[in-house]
């Protein structure tokens, strides 16, 4: 396996729909730093868009790619048959090996077995790109809906992006994510985190990797039983500080640290 960089670790570089930086970082510049940081491969994902690239411009992502030495992924949002065949094509042109999808998105959130459906469909065109798909565990499915879905569909062109602190929405700890998704993931987010008694309830807040609860260390091992496995991508939940200076330069220390830690757990 490699160690890799997410597009999400820079969350405040790049910005959101809440908030942009004087200068937001753009594709190329987050290729240049990964590469200063020591990152082996990227995924580029959704708050780095490639999806409105023209083939020159795809082009040029991915000779520069190359020359820095880096593997492409690239990441997106709304498995609906139509962005399937859109991302897919981009993929092949970027020579990226895995497309990492988030299932939902606004205006598509179909039924498991909608979904099922799809992605059976869609098969045949994984095989003949050479592209795998990496379902990421997200918010809607739970682990296990998510594992029983590519279980049946049993096909070495799709498997997980395992991210061990999402499904913490549904109430379910990292533990239990890599238990029960780690044998099957293709690639995963390195995530960390804390949760601090708040009132009632708890507060579950980001940190650097190895400095929270989440099992790294047996998340790769887990992933290790699958030969498909081929990245750990450094990503994170950090919160905006009061400054953009500030913010910028504690992201930063957090994704050259984090690319230092899953390098060596790896």
């Amino acid at each position: 396996m490699k160690s890799g960089i997410s597009s999400w670790a820079f969350r405040w570089a790049i910005g959101t729909r809440d908030f942009t930086p004087a200068s937001p970082l753009s594709v190329f510049d987050f290729l240049e730093k990964a590469a200063e940081f020591g990152a082996e491969a990227v995924q580029i994902c959704e708050n780095l868009p490639v999806s409105t690239m023209v083939n020159g411009e795809l082009d040029a992502v991915a000779r520069r790619a190359k020359d820095l030495g880096l593997d492409l992924e690239i990441g997106m949002r709304g498995a609906s048959p139509e962005n399937l065949r859109k991302h897919l094509k981009i993929a092949a042109r970027l020579g990226a090996g895995i497309l990492r999808v988030v299932l939902v998105a606004s205006g598509w959130e179909p039924s498991l077995q909608k979904q099922f459906d799809i992605l059976d469909l869609f098969l045949p065109k994984l095989e003949q790109a050479g592209t795998t798909l990496a379902i990421e565990n997200h918010f809607a499915y739970s682990p296990e809906e998510l594992r029983k879905m590519i279980t049946n569909i049993d096909n070495p062109y799709i498997g997980f992006c395992l991210d061990p602190v999402n499904s913490i929405s549904g109430l379910i700890g990292p533990q239990h994510v890599i238990r029960t998704l780690g044998d099957l993931a293709v690639t995963a987010h390195a995530k960390d985190a804390l949760a601090v008694r708040s009132n009632t309830g708890f507060h579950v807040f980001g940190c650097p990797l190895g400095e929270g609860l989440v099992d790294l260390e047996g998340m790769i091992q887990s992933m290790k039983q699958n030969p498909r496995a081929r990245t750990i991508h450094v990503e994170a939940w950090m919160d905006r500080l009061s400054s953009e200076e500030q913010t910028l330069v504690k992201e930063e220390h957090w994704v050259r640290q984090g690319i230092r830690y899953v390098r060596n757990l790896i």
